[in-house]
């Protein structure tokens, strides 16, 4: 298996709708205060708001090492694995492998071609790491 030398997402759709996204708020941040879309400190909202957000970033690095851990290595020392593979991995663990790769993407930390995955059509799809697995699990545990 050959891993695409190519990594680069400045004209990939995912990033693309974030960028936008990013300054549509920062516009109505603008006219609205920059708390404008967050929850109110210390309140219910904040602290679900708060695990979810963990529950998400602890997912994200289990995957990574899930990567690391069951897939490939290139010359160059960059992990990958098909995602097929992952999604096998993950068929018990987790219905939401494709969510958390989408969000992996998102924080820069592994990189596939195309905008999602569907299991079965992009089983041969490589999925590689963008960082270390150590440097990962380190930031995100």
């Amino acid at each position: 298996m050959e891993c695409k030398k190519d990594l680069t997402w400045e004209d990939d759709i995912m990033t693309k709708t974030f960028n936008r996204q990013e300054s549509h708020l920062k516009r109505l941040s603008l006219s609205h205060g920059k708390d404008y879309g967050k929850p109110t400190p210390g309140s219910d909202s904040e602290k679900r708001s708060r695990t979810y957000k963990d529950n998400v970033r602890k997912e994200m690095a289990s995957i990574c090492y899930q990567i690391s851990m069951f897939g490939e290595r290139t010359p160059e020392g960059r992990e990958y694995i098909q995602f097929g593979e992952l999604f096998k991995l993950n068929e018990k663990i987790s219905n939401k492998c494709v969510g958390i790769l989408q969000r992996a993407r998102k924080h820069r930390l592994v990189h596939f071609p195309g905008e999602t995955l569907w299991q079965g059509q992009d089983d041969q799809v490589v999925i590689t790491l963008l960082r270390r697995n150590r440097e990962i699990q380190i930031y995100f545990n």
